[in-house]
């Protein structure tokens, strides 16, 4: 489903929306990218998962652990 959702976030974006990350979001994204290909993760190590979020955090505005949050 990686196609349909670049699409909806591209949509997103291109509506002039305004798309964030928060700590929690990544936080996920870590565990599920380094977890084994064999127990339904993507077998990243931990230098590439934090490559990506990198990359990510590029795109996307990243918002705080506050309470508004």
């Amino acid at each position: 489903m990686h196609e349909a959702a670049v699409r909806a976030i591209a949509s997103v974006i291109n509506s002039g929306e305004t798309v964030v990350l928060t700590p929690q979001v990544m936080a996920e994204f870590r565990n599920v990218v380094t977890r084994p290909l064999d127990k339904n993760g993507l077998g990243l190590s931990p230098d590439q998962a934090s490559d990506e979020i990198a990359r990510m955090e590029g795109f996307f505005s990243v918002l705080g652990e506050t309470e508004e949050v």
